[in-house]
């Protein structure tokens, strides 16, 4: 998927994951991690704002994955961002 976009968005790599809790659930199932791990950030007016994750990460419990690295350009992480209006609209 990635690569894909990159090839049709050349000299761009798609550095977002967008997807509701159980997807991201299911990435997380993927991955050996912790079970106080949580994975994908929330948005802040529709954009990544890493402070005020990291704020809301220390009146947590849970740990918060926000991003992994990727394959086709290590120094561009893929930030996973946690958008559950999918989960919404697909439970009515």
């Amino acid at each position: 998927m990635k690569k894909n976009f990159h090839e049709k968005y050349k000299p761009f790599f798609a550095n977002i994951f967008s997807a509701n809790s159980r997807t991201l659930m299911l990435l997380k199932s993927c991955f050996t991690s912790d079970e106080n791990e949580i994975w994908g950030m929330e948005l802040n007016d529709g954009k990544i704002d890493i402070d005020m994750n990291l704020n809301i990460d220390e009146y947590s419990k849970n740990h918060t994955v926000y991003a992994i690295n990727q394959n086709i350009n290590e120094d561009e992480p893929l930030f996973l961002i946690s958008d559950n209006i999918f989960l919404i609209m697909n439970s009515n």
